[in-house]
């Protein structure tokens, strides 16, 4: 009997027994701390009419099911008489016998996680740096307590190794914990504003604009899921999951908006609940269920009901629906060992249906290989066409490619405009900013009238129709000069204090601001405007402009996407310690483009497991 066909059997068991108000720790089961083994066997030959199952399978689940009741009730006297919770350990691992290993820990509720952890590390004699601890879908914090952390008694603690090569076991007698790492080094990178190692883009390659903290969260987010996903596709789902909880925990710290309008949300719990499966961690199925539900909540919301949205963007929903499989058999995989077998059957079927349907043509994926594509432009192009011919493919990557590519040149214009807009104190969406200029208006101006109008576009454009001479004043109140336009400037001798205020009443615009200071350098009896006299008796500084909210409610799959930029030595060395085992984001839209053949193969052994 598989593994899963027990499984199966047991869920079944433990469903009669629960309808039947059946106790199997208590008489006439169970009789003087030793089971009655008559009345087990009555029951097995009972059950197994009723459920149509084996007699043997029965009676082996229901003494299965007895001994973890009866531990269960000695845990709890020992926890009430003594303090001592027991935890039910599960370590994964290809270097054990079976892929894991089972067993008990004894420790108190009020100690930390540290110390379960080292306890933990003691019995599988591994370095415990190396080790995390997972519960309720969270990794445990090691200087908190487990019972602030709602670990119970006689909970199932899933315990990961994180995976090291060569050089990292050189660490073994160092404390070492490369998941941290790469967060540490990720926020050097992320904290450097003049930097821009990470770049937020949708799915059609255009910028992201958002807060600067709401954007190093994100970003952060991103860069660990990424890392994750990198491991996903070695199947490590140890060092896999990990990533996938600790990005799980950044996206926390975002802006409940921002998380609705992001479809990463959906692809990280969907990734989260694929690792739970491959682990064989049944227990985590509510906090799989919970998660599965999001998933749902956030495909629709992003793709449509019936994937409208996607159509309209891309002209095909193919690829997406990829994602829909995977939820699909995820769904009937969490409803078989909830006991909810027709409904898990159903799923399984339209899963099946799906895959066979978004199956690709190897030949025509080698043939698109040949001709110098990748492999996952092969494969989106034939999903997009539904394998129709070579050419359709071909004009489906060449048509892609090209918006790609002017998304990228836009994106490119934003990201210098938004360190421009840092450099002078004004607040407002790049990709606005980008609009208003191509329609002949300055940026400042145009950053300034987006700034009062909250970035409302036909607002700013209204400020600029209307009231532009006005906008004009403002700007001198508040504008901050260009550091890069100071500085040019000064190398042709003039006084700094003299170009900042000469930059501010000509609204950084460098041309005239040098025609007015050689005119005062070259002109003796040239007088110094009265509005400049002011500001230098004011002794005004360049403050800067009040700053706005920005939000972004489209609904966007918002990538991240590394670039690598001549910077200093040291901050070199991290990105590209970062940028390491990321190939994957040079390729767009690499996440859709998984064979099915695991989802496959997992769909037979539930339909299996079902009888089907």
């Amino acid at each position: 009997m598989s593994e899963l066909t027990f499984e199966s059997v047991l869920i079944q068991v433990k469903a009669a027994l629960q309808d039947n108000k059946i106790k199997l720790w208590e008489p006439p089961y169970y009789l003087n701390t030793v089971a009655n083994d008559t009345e087990m066997i009555n029951l097995a030959n009972n059950f197994r009419d009723i459920l149509n199952i084996k007699f043997d399978y029965c009676l082996a689940a229901l003494n299965e099911l007895q001994n973890h009741a009866v531990d269960k009730l000695k845990s709890n006297e020992e926890l009430k008489n003594e303090g001592l919770a027991t935890l039910k350990i599960k370590f994964p691992s290809k270097k054990v016998l079976g892929g894991q290993k089972l067993f008990d820990v004894k420790v108190k509720l009020t100690d930390n996680a540290e110390n379960l952890r080292a306890l933990i590390s003691n019995e599988l004699s591994l370095n415990e740096t190396r080790l995390k601890l997972i519960s309720g879908g969270k990794v445990l914090n090691d200087g908190i307590s487990l019972q602030e952390q709602n670990v119970k008694n006689f909970q199932q603690i899933l315990v990961l190794e994180i995976e090291i090569n060569e050089e990292q076991a050189a660490l073994e007698s160092q404390p070492y914990d490369r998941i941290q790492k790469i967060r540490k080094d990720a926020e050097i990178l992320l904290k450097n504003k003049n930097s821009s190692y990470f770049n937020l883009e949708n799915q059609n390659g255009e910028q992201i604009h958002l807060p600067e903290q709401e954007r190093i969260s994100l970003m952060m987010a991103l860069l660990l899921y990424e890392k994750g996903r990198a491991q996903l596709k070695n199947d490590n789902f140890n060092d896999a999951l990990i990533l996938f909880l600790e990005a799980d925990n950044e996206i926390q710290n975002c802006q409940s908006s921002i998380i609705k309008s992001i479809d990463n949300v959906a692809l990280l719990n969907l990734d989260i609940v694929w690792c739970y499966l491959q682990l064989k961690s049944i227990t985590q199925l509510p906090d799989a269920e919970r998660r599965l539900q999001l998933c749902e909540a956030s495909f629709k919301r992003t793709y449509g009901e019936n994937f409208e949205r996607v159509k309209l963007i891309k002209n095909s929903d193919a690829s997406e629906r990829c994602l829909i499989v995977r939820l699909k058999l995820m769904k009937a995989i969490l409803y078989f060992h909830q006991n909810r077998r027709i409904e898990a059957s159903s799923y399984l079927s339209l899963a099946e249906q799906e895959i066979l349907e978004l199956k690709v043509d190897d030949e025509k994926v080698n043939m698109l290989m040949e001709m110098g594509y990748s492999k996952s432009e092969a494969m989106i192009s034939l999903r997009s066409t539904y394998n129709t011919t070579i050419d359709s493919a071909v004009n489906f990557i060449i048509e892609r490619r090209s918006k790609l590519k002017s998304a990228r040149k836009s994106g490119k214009k934003e990201r210098l405009i938004g360190e421009f807009l840092d450099n002078i104190g004004l607040k407002a969406n790049p990709k606005k900013v980008c609009s208003l200029i191509e329609m002949g208006f300055t940026r400042e101006l145009a950053a300034l009238a987006l700034q009062k109008s909250n970035d409302d576009l036909e607002n700013a454009i209204m400020l600029l129709q209307t009231q532009q001479d006005q906008l004009k004043t403002e700007l001198k109140d508040c504008i901050k000069p260009d550091p890069a336009l100071v500085e040019r400037l000064k190398t042709f001798g003039f006084d700094e204090t003299l170009i900042t205020n000469i930059l501010k009443i000509n609204i950084n615009n460098f041309d005239t601001a040098l025609d007015a200071l050689l005119k005062m350098k070259n002109d003796e009896n040239f007088q110094i405007p009265s509005e400049l006299m002011n500001i230098i008796n004011q002794g005004a500084s360049t403050s800067s402009a009040p700053s706005c909210s920005l939000t972004n409610n489209d609904s966007e799959n918002k990538k991240l996407r590394l670039e690598n930029k001549i910077t200093p030595e040291e901050e070199q060395a991290i990105f590209d310690d970062l940028r390491n085992d990321l190939d994957h984001l040079d390729e767009d839209d690499e996440y859709l483009t998984f064979t099915l053949e695991k989802e496959l193969e997992l769909l037979n052994q539930y339909k299996r497991a079902l009888g089907n």
